[in-house]
């Protein structure tokens, strides 16, 4: 049985909660976002310096071992109870071979094949792997148009010498994530994989398939 653990403290769920919203009202508001989460950032670290709210640190990969017995939030746990996991594997699913049609032969990709080319039964992708040439570039500009690109896996750990592993070394320096996660919308998805394919092609152009006909593949 493992361990009892506590939640971290309200403040500073509520602080990460905060930056998640503000993170995603810059990537959904353009420039407008990108000026109203610097200002209220600015503003809100002042105020955490000011209360002295000690934030656990979150998405690192160094673990502090002061934290190791903080468990998941109350709130984390309401949001996990309200949601309908046969759902989101789904809808994950039908969402990674839409992109997987989309964006495998696009013309300015690397030239190998997808990551994936199928789902194991019963698996549930957390992104959509993408290989590009130059993946700074990519994720800045995808970012701009407002698609939550991620620099995947980007930097190994000083301790671990990348020349010995250059698998790795190849995936962290070409391979993107692309979301694909049950809040995207069927017009939302359309969206981000047209932009994926102009932004890495720079054609302007896309063939796109229907959204719908990747739900039965699934």
């Amino acid at each position: 049985t493992p361990p009892a653990c506590t939640p971290p403290a309200c403040s500073s769920t509520l602080s990460h909660v905060l930056s998640s919203l503000l993170q995603n009202l810059e990537m959904r508001g353009g420039t407008l976002g990108r000026i109203m989460r610097k200002a209220v950032r600015s503003l809100g670290k002042g105020t955490v310096q000011a209360a002295q709210i000690e934030r656990v640190t979150t998405g690192s990969d160094h673990f502090n071992l002061a934290d190791a017995h903080l468990g998941m939030s109350n709130l984390s746990k309401r949001v996990l109870a309200a949601l309908d996991m046969a759902r989101v594997v789904r809808v994950r699913r039908r969402n990674y071979l839409y992109l997987l049609r989309q964006l495998h032969n696009t013309p300015a990709m690397l030239d190998m094949p997808p990551m994936m080319h199928a789902l194991p039964p019963g698996a549930c992708p957390l992104f959509y792997p993408l290989a590009v040439r130059d993946k700074a570039a990519v994720v800045e500009r995808l970012q701009e148009r407002g698609v939550e690109a991620i620099d995947f896996w980007r930097y190994f750990h000083p301790s671990c010498d990348p020349a010995r592993f250059p698998d790795a070394a190849w995936l962290r320096q070409h391979v993107l994530e692309v979301p694909l996660h049950e809040d995207l919308t069927p017009s939302m998805m359309r969206y981000i994989a047209q932009t994926v394919r102009e932004v890495v092609s720079h054609t302007g152009t896309s063939s796109c398939v229907d959204y719908e006909r990747c739900e039965t593949a699934s």
